[in-house]
């Protein structure tokens, strides 16, 4: 459906799919009160079985007009509302995105350089405090749309290679802990 259509369709939907409901209810209560009406006055069968169509009708044409009216303005606010809702994702996604390149060029500023060049997998070795910095990264929400990271066991680094990277370490720090970082074009400058 092109989008022109499309849009009148939505239109008529929530104006009609709510005018039906209200109607409904309107009319059960009419039913109801024309039932009492024609049970103590009998003559009057005839003008309230008239009255039991033609009032829901009325209503539920009055209630369609007013919601055809609105439904514009209904579908456009629900617009604006996710339009919102993906801004402030995008946001949170950029804020993670700056976050790990600043972390990254902490340890060394070339693996943002090997980032940017495309490199896909990049080694690098890093003392505890950075390696649970790293962990703690993980949890945001759109972390593993900028890097995923696999931390090496002691048979794939036996020694330090001459490519990795090492960060500055602690005085009091002994272990180094090595990790794959593996890139996705979303974290490239």
């Amino acid at each position: 459906m092109s989008g022109f259509l499309q849009y009148y369709w939505d239109v008529f939907c929530l104006a009609f799919q709510g005018a039906w409901a209200i109607t409904e209810v309107i009319a059960g209560v009419i039913a109801i009160i024309g039932g009492f009406i024609v049970w103590k006055r009998p003559g009057w069968e005839s003008t309230m079985k008239n009255l039991l169509w033609m009032i829901p009708v009325g209503i539920f044409t009055l209630l369609l007009l007013i919601r055809l009216a609105i439904a514009p303005y209904t579908i456009h606010q629900n617009q604006q509302q996710q339009i919102i809702e993906l801004q402030k994702r995008e946001e949170v996604a950029m804020t993670s995105k700056q976050d790990i390149r600043s972390f990254l060029e902490s340890i060394n500023p070339e693996i943002l350089k090997k980032i940017d060049v495309g490199q896909k997998e990049i080694r690098i070795f890093i003392g505890k405090p950075n390696a649970m910095k790293l962990v703690d990264f993980s949890t945001y929400p759109n972390f593993y749309k900028f890097l995923f990271f696999q931390q090496s066991d002691d048979k794939t680094f036996p020694d330090l290679p001459k490519d990795g990277f090492i960060n500055q370490l602690d005085a009091n720090e002994v272990w180094l802990y090595g990790y794959y970082l593996y890139p996705r074009d979303a974290i490239k400058k």
